[in-house]
């Protein structure tokens, strides 16, 4: 293997690097296109890897915050993973997901999310399926029946920062109910979604005046696309579903994505429309011990006390066992190299602690799958202690 040099990119290697991405992703732009990408290039958020000079490998690595349990926690989006095919399959790839895991963790981004071009290629390097969503496609003739509810809803065609003000806070409030959802800065509303996606917003608005729901969407050749279905309660859900089904005289059919725990083919007259479970983001936890310390895990006042070892090639410095004392005072983390005595109750690789306490998959069904090891006494302490959560991601990076 060669070692390369591995460092942020400077403002002068733009041009290397936005012709290794349209390269690498198949991207055509006009001159003007490539000049504004040109323009909204940040070389301090991609990482390289150089070969005497030559910029042979890099990604983007996005400084974002994301919920688990309500709380918010420091998360290194990666993107734009790209390389010339005449060096692939020689390390550089390798080289580069290592430093920056290690620079990730010094920047107390505690955990990694990405969009998997291949899921396999990513589980190597310690990110694992955490989110999944459920892609609707419904014929207008089974779209929800109008039912009475007392509210309004004011279309908004304007996508500007007056707009964001309004419906930020209900978009934070119904992120928090997930796990895995971003926690949105104003410029990320501007800079990502609505430069990615086109459309207006519906905001449902209650008799008293409050704002507890919104839509983002695109009407277009008879077909609606529901970008972002958010709501508080069933009152906007149904003045929502209201709203969309008032175009039934435009469109054909409808698409959203919804979470997985959505209920909509339960309560509407025929569930018989297109629904499919859509694999999504992977994630991976960047620095277990600071993660675990700061994890909302549930408290009793039984107090748990456990073990469990981590396995992670790609970030030793999580390999280790960690001994969990929970109590209603809070969580204590003990790291240890080796236990002086026995073993660790429990054992599982990288990939399976973070699909764990995302909330992706649940302690017990992990152990009858074997991929988290250990006594059943151990796995039932874990199943007390962590909360149930769904995971959920409404962006694209």
């Amino acid at each position: 293997m060669v070692y390369l040099e591995l460092r942020s990119l400077k403002p002068s290697e733009a041009e290397a690097s936005l012709d290794l991405s349209f390269y690498a992703f198949q991207i055509q732009l006009s001159e003007q296109e490539y000049e504004k990408a040109i323009a909204r290039f940040k070389p301090d958020r991609v990482i390289g890897a150089f070969d005497d000079g030559e910029l042979v490998a890099q990604l983007s690595l996005l400084p974002l915050a994301t919920y688990v349990g309500g709380k918010s926690f420091a998360m290194g989006g990666i993107a734009n993973v790209s390389s010339w095919p005449e060096r692939r399959r020689k390390g550089a790839v390798t080289q580069l997901f290592k430093h920056t895991l290690k620079r990730m963790k010094d920047n107390g981004q505690m955990l990694s999310f990405l969009a998997p071009f291949d899921f396999p290629f990513y589980r190597r390097y310690g990110w694992e399926l955490y989110v999944e969503y459920k892609a609707y496609t419904i014929e207008k003739a089974l779209l929800p029946q109008r039912q009475a509810v007392e509210g309004t809803v004011k279309r908004i065609s304007v996508l500007d920062e007056a707009l964001v003000q309004q419906i930020s806070p209900l978009y934070d409030a119904y992120a928090r109910r997930y796990s895995g959802t971003l926690s949105r800065s104003t410029d990320w509303w501007f800079d990502e979604l609505f430069r990615r996606r086109q459309g207006q917003v519906a905001i449902y608005t209650t008799v008293n005046g409050d704002m507890t729901g919104y839509l983002f969407y695109q009407v277009s050749q008879r077909e609606m696309t529901v970008h972002e279905f958010v709501y508080h309660d069933e009152e906007a859900r149904l003045g929502l579903w209201n709203y969309i089904s008032n175009h039934d005289s435009m469109i054909d059919r409808a698409h959203m994505k919804a979470p997985v725990d959505d209920a909509l083919a339960y309560m509407i007259p025929n569930p018989r429309f297109e629904q499919k479970i859509i694999p999504y983001f992977m994630g991976r936890i960047v620095d277990v011990e600071h993660f675990l310390a700061a994890y909302p895990f549930e408290t009793s006042t039984e107090q748990i006390a456990l073990t469990i070892a981590v396995n992670d090639e790609y970030a030793p410095w999580n390999e280790a066992i960690y001994e969990l004392k929970v109590n209603e005072k809070g969580v204590l983390v003990t790291k240890y190299k080796e236990l002086k005595t026995g073993q660790a109750a429990l054992a599982c690789s990288i990939q399976t602690l973070t699909a764990m306490l995302l909330g992706f998959k649940r302690p017990t069904a992990l152990w009858q799958l074997q991929q988290l090891q250990g006594d059943q006494a151990g796995v039932k302490q874990l199943e007390a202690c962590l909360p149930q959560q769904t995971t959920y991601l409404l962006d694209y990076f």
